[in-house]
């Protein structure tokens, strides 16, 4: 036989961006380059097989002593992998030191501001946020997520998510003798 046959049982290895560009429905792939994540071909767009989460960490980082923004965490999110409706929801957890001062907390896609939220007397912080894709790979609205109101307003983006793009969690300082340290987070895909 010459050449080779994959079955839509069959598992190619990959990177995301050397993926086959004309699949047939079935087709599935593991991309070496986001976590040996398994993906399938609908006939429309890739899917990810199980678990959608594309990055995680426990490692705390911290910033104490400046007040310029820094960056925590750096997450590649690859290019086409969201759809035209799909999202990126992004939780991180966060200590700071209790007092009145403002630590600004930061959620960052292709260099945007996603999310923007100041912790001050609070000693730990949840932030849950997604970016959706509005029917097209370079419009998205990005919204904190809530078990009830809140005040922030959304955040109109128009990223280009075709192609990849990185997602940062930042923290900025108000006080240089204060810290902010990003306990964990985890960045999740669902494409459309």
């Amino acid at each position: 036989m010459d050449g080779l046959f994959y079955g839509v049982n069959s598992i190619v290895s990959t990177t995301w961006a050397t993926r086959n560009q004309s699949p047939f429905v079935g087709e599935r792939i593991r991309c070496t380059d986001i976590g040996n994540r398994e993906f399938y071909w609908n006939g429309i767009v890739w899917l990810p097989i199980g678990s959608n989460l594309i990055g995680q960490s426990a490692v705390a980082s911290s910033i104490t002593g400046t007040t310029s923004e820094t960056t925590l965490a750096s997450i590649t999110i690859p290019g086409g992998i969201m759809g035209s409706n799909g999202v990126v929801r992004v939780t991180a957890h966060y200590s700071t030191t209790n007092n009145a001062n403002a630590k600004n907390l930061f959620v960052r896609f292709g260099g945007s501001v996603a999310f923007v939220n100041t912790a001050a007397t609070s000693v730990t912080y949840v932030v849950r946020n997604e970016i959706r894709n509005r029917n097209a790979l370079n419009s998205q609205v990005s919204n904190q997520i809530s078990s009830g109101a809140t005040t922030l307003a959304a955040a109109i983006l128009s990223i280009n998510t075709a192609v990849d793009q990185i997602l940062t969690i930042t923290g900025q300082l108000a006080n240089t003798g204060d810290t902010i340290t990003l306990e964990g987070y985890s960045v999740e895909v669902l494409p459309s």
